[in-house]
């Protein structure tokens, strides 16, 4: 990075956003924050809006198709924030099936940057949606897209222990059984109104069963596949016990936040 030069990052994570920053000695920090405001700016430096941030800071951007490489600033369109240019950095979209990677895509770089020789599945967990993302010689090959979390706040089932045993049951069976899954849900809901299990129970069996959905559902990605799980405000971690109690040994050690270092690290070589 050239002397001096500042580089901020942002992007969407649930309702709020990270900034990266780099500071006077070349250090990256983050922090959250509601949205991005002119003083998060860099002065003669570089700043980078990812594809979710820009839909709530309503930036124009793009969608790039799959196979996606990450994208270097000089292909980037650039917008005017708050009088500052910003480079947007895309979407990734996929059209059969039809799959939009939004939130998170920043972060998702910085696991690929981080992790090269990465070849396997990533799971994406945000506050709305999941996504399985297939990675092969640092390229985005193909993604699948569930609205889970979204479905998860639906029935007010966030708050839950990843390792709870309803949890883990919930979605072992599911698993098995995906077809048996609106009527799992209406058992939790009937168990917890004639008072058998407590509303934490419910949330527990209901959760579990939409992860063990999608986990059904994305099988062809995991099974057998190496899974960096990729916490982007979302029920990473249960999504993690769940496949953990299949036999997969997912690595948990990335969030949305550490991944975003590794991303802004990457985008610095491009100054």
């Amino acid at each position: 990075m050239g002397a001096g030069m500042a580089i901020t990052a942002i992007d969407s994570h649930g309702p709020d956003q990270l900034i990266w920053a780099t500071d006077p000695s070349g250090q990256i920090q983050c922090r959250h924050a509601k949205q991005a405001l002119p003083g998060d700016i860099p002065t003669g430096g570089r700043l980078i809006i990812g594809a979710g941030a820009a839909l709530q800071l309503q930036l124009p951007g793009q969608v790039q198709s799959l196979p996606g490489k990450r994208p270097n600033l000089a292909d980037l369109p650039i917008a005017d924030l708050h009088g500052a240019p910003a480079y947007i950095l895309p979407a990734l979209g996929q059209s059969n099936p039809a799959a939009l990677l939004t939130e998170g895509a920043l972060a998702l770089w910085g696991l690929i940057a981080a992790h090269p020789d990465f070849d396997g599945v990533i799971c994406l967990c945000t506050k709305a949606q999941t996504h399985f993302v297939q990675i092969s010689a640092a390229e985005v090959i193909s993604i699948t897209q569930a609205m889970t979390g979204q479905m998860i706040h639906a029935f007010g089932a966030e708050q839950l222990d990843p390792n709870a045993p309803d949890v883990l049951d919930a979605a072992a069976d599911t698993i098995s059984r995906p077809q048996a899954l609106a009527q799992r849900l209406g058992s939790a809901q009937a168990a917890a109104q004639m008072g058998q299990i407590s509303m934490a129970n419910r949330s527990a069996r209901i959760a579990g069963a939409l992860i063990g959905a999608d986990l059904a559902a994305a099988r062809p990605y995991w099974l057998g596949q190496p899974i960096a799980m990729l916490d982007a405000g979302g029920p990473a971690q249960a999504y993690a016990a769940a496949l953990r109690a299949q036999g997969a040994a997912p690595d948990v050690s990335m969030t949305a936040a550490t991944a975003g270092f590794a991303a802004l690290a990457a985008f610095q070589l491009d100054i």
